[in-house]
């Protein structure tokens, strides 16, 4: 899992100018050749036909499935009923020196009515990829950094920069040696035995027979005088007929016949019938001419060689080898301070511990007022997640950009009850929070007094919810509950005229009904918020999405199937309506925000490396990104971004190794492959610490775990933001 943060609540509340001002971004990178610069332009500002790309990627680790927002502790020291508050706070706050520590304050975070002190400290550090600091005998500090060493063999200078590749050389003069007949090659290692030579084999025939030719790529040989043959019912004659056969015939009484391919003689009658006798063959005069073959022998191969000093031509050049290389470990001084802010609450605020400390107070127009886990955990001021009785939670949006996705369930069908209780436990928080269990049974099973409670608070504080009169601020609903209040001020659309003071059970019903179905989990309420965000027209056929979830079966998302699955899928364009585009590239895209899993940890890292890799790949950069094989469009002004959503920071370990553009050890600016200062457009210098004049200017949230130097921005803005995806 992993420590929440109130980061959620600040994407739910900014979803619309978050997909249009992006929250972690890639910034502008070019297919080939486009210089590195940021982003300075919205989003959907493009040059024409060149839609930008987005990938959304969305944390469903574990505590995305959790039902509060922030952390927050409802614990026993708010199980007393109270009297009394002050204004309009229930404690009285100041912050006062504490371990030897100064304090400012008190602040109060709007985000959750929670108040903190501020301690300043001043921390020496080390910029990116730099050791340190560690500090000189004059009590000066500086940093380290492993850095390659480069060295040349002897007879070589350098070692050199290559200006196409960036690689370190060496080089000495050299001559190549060559013959000037292409058919002769250098032979010989020495001036002395240098010489072109000419190797080749000759082929002859014997007496008697003509050639050599070529014959199936042999060279063969073939005779003067053929050879002559019969059939086998003849016999070859002698000279001077041996041109010639001669007719076989048998004695009386036996017939011609062939015998193991020769001519043979068979008796005709008994006894002895079909007997076989050579000697009953006779040769007639009668002749005919016999058959002439000229079989063909192997040429006689015979190896020749021939040198020539003459041919031999010696060309200067420079002979280039890879440089050698060490790693040496170089100090540098470029320590820098930075002020670094720290809240702090102490122990507790109702006891004398801590920088932060509170006073009781006791009147509030004579009234009693009343606290505990029950208020408390019934409270959307306590617990942003909880029903609001301020608000209209609508289905969740179709695909199309209209209507709603899928079935919504109807509250003459369901209803929400909670169990009542004061301590039941929810979720693994640094303190113990408690939560209602909740459950959604069918209205047919549910009794009269089954009910859901939520609670308005008179002033609320951290986990502290007061309550004046509990009458009409702790809201019961029931089955049969034919309306109730609502609070002043609040945004219903769906409960008559507005502004609405009143709200007709059955629509009271069916809006906590919709709360519970689509808002009441973090992983719920971001993919129906972002769902909604996507359905503005004015983003149909502007933008090309893809989709990343952080885990993959609990796991982390380590190898994506970016052709498509409940896990990723690559961009493709971004159209609303019914067309076969939108059922295609669409409709995945929101079946896969609706149905989220939350389980795992959560390693940001290494979902931004994925999205990162992803479009150092071909496909993002096509004109049309659904196709399989080489697209001759790639467009270089094509923005591409990954707007990433988590509800926390990421865990120990998950961090990566990253390469940065090289910069200059001591300015922090940008240089080129050749170490001379290399110009940006906008001028941009990176630091992994921001801005020291207003920490966190990079820092897209205070990394835990194993600290600074493994932060989000190292990985966004130093390496992906810093270098051309495509080459």
């Amino acid at each position: 899992m992993k420590t929440p943060t109130y980061s959620i609540r600040r994407f739910l509340r900014n979803i619309h100018q978050a997909l249009i001002a992006l929250v972690v971004a890639f910034a502008t990178w070019g297919v080939a050749y486009a210089a590195t610069s940021p982003s300075q332009m919205p989003m959907l500002s493009v040059a024409s036909g060149a839609k930008p790309n987005v990938v959304i990627s969305l944390d469903n680790s574990g505590s995305m499935a959790w039902k509060v927002l922030d952390t927050y502790a409802v614990d026993s020291y708010t199980n007393a009923e109270i009297g009394g508050v002050k204004s309009s706070e229930y404690y009285d706050w100041k912050c006062q020196a504490d371990g030897g520590k100064q304090y400012t304050g008190p602040f109060r975070d709007d985000a959750d009515g929670t108040y903190y002190c501020l301690n300043t400290t001043t921390k020496t550090v080390c910029p990116y990829s730099f050791s340190g600091p560690y500090t000189r005998g004059d009590g000066s500090k500086y940093c380290t950094k492993q850095e390659k060493v480069f060295s040349c063999d002897t007879g070589y200078t350098g070692p050199t920069i290559d200006p196409g590749t960036g690689a370190q050389q060496c080089s000495r003069p050299a001559i190549a040696y060559s013959c000037s007949d292409a058919t002769y090659t250098v032979t010989g290692n020495t001036d002395a035995t240098r010489t072109c030579t000419k190797n080749w084999t000759d082929y002859s025939c014997p007496s008697g027979y003509t050639g050599p030719t070529t014959n199936g790529g042999q060279q063969q040989c073939t005779p003067i005088t053929p050879t002559y043959s019969c059939s086998w019912d003849r016999a070859l004659g002698a000279a001077p007929n041996a041109n010639r056969c001669y007719q076989y015939t048998c004695q009386s009484g036996w017939d011609l016949r062939q015998r193991s391919g020769l001519a043979n003689c068979q008796k005709k009658n008994n006894p002895n019938k079909n007997s076989w006798d050579p000697s009953k063959l006779q040769v007639s005069a009668s002749n005919i001419a016999a058959t002439a073959t000229y079989p063909k022998i192997s040429a006689t191969a015979t190896a020749m060689t021939d040198s020539k000093t003459s041919l031999l031509v010696a060309t200067n050049y420079t002979e280039i080898k890879a440089a050698n290389s060490n790693m040496a470990t170089n100090e540098y001084g470029n320590a820098q301070q930075i002020a670094i802010p720290a809240r702090d609450k102490g122990t507790s605020p109702y006891n004398a511990s801590g920088p932060l400390r509170a006073s009781k107070r006791t009147t509030l127009a004579g009234n009693d007022v009343y606290a505990g886990n029950y208020l408390a955990m019934r409270s959307a001021q306590i617990n942003p997640l909880y029903y609001d009785p301020n608000k209209t939670y609508l289905p969740r949006v179709g695909y199309t950009g209209t209507g709603n996705y899928g079935t919504v369930e109807l509250a003459t069908a369901y209803t929400i009850v909670d169990d009542q209780s004061a301590s039941t436990t929810s979720n693994a928080h640094p303190a113990t929070v408690y939560y209602p269990d909740i459950q959604k049974i069918k209205l047919s099973d549910a009794s009269n007094t089954d009910k859901f409670t939520y609670v308005l608070c008179s002033t609320y504080s951290g986990a502290n919810c007061t309550v004046n009169n509990k009458s009409s601020q702790v809201v019961h609903v029931t089955k049969i509950t034919t309306s109730v209040a609502l609070p002043l001020g609040n945004a219903r659309t769906d409960c008559g005229a507005q502004p609405a003071t009143s709200c007709t059970g059955a629509l009271e019903r069916q809006n906590i009904l919709n709360w519970y179905n689509y808002y009441r989990t973090r992983a719920k309420i971001a993919g129906t918020s972002i769902g909604a965000a996507l359905a503005n027209p004015a983003y149909s056929g502007k933008m090309r999405i893809g989709y990343f979830n952080i885990n993959s079966g609990g796991s982390k998302n380590s190898s994506p199937n970016w052709s498509g699955n409940s896990y990723a899928k690559g961009v493709r364009n971004f159209v609303l309506g019914s067309s076969t585009d939108n059922t295609n590239d669409v409709k995945p895209l929101y079946d896969w925000l609706y149905s989220q899993s939350p389980d795992g940890g959560t390693p940001l890292h290494n979902a931004i490396q994925q999205v990162g890799e992803y479009y150092k790949t071909a496909q993002p950069w096509y004109n049309d990104p659904t196709v399989t094989t080489a697209d001759t469009v790639n467009l270089s002004c094509r923005r591409s971004y990954n707007i990433l959503f988590s509800d926390g920071a990421w865990n120990d370990g998950t961090s990566i190794s990253t390469s940065p553009v090289p910069y200059n050890q001591s300015t922090l600016k940008p240089v080129d492959s050749s170490g001379n200062a290399a110009t940006l457009s906008p001028p941009f210098a990176y630091s992994k610490f921001g801005d020291t004049a207003n920490f966190n200017s990079y820092t897209t949230y205070p990394d835990t775990g194993n600290g600074l130097s493994s932060s989000l921005a190292a990985i966004t803005s130093s390496y992906y933001w810093g270098q051309d995806l495509r080459s």
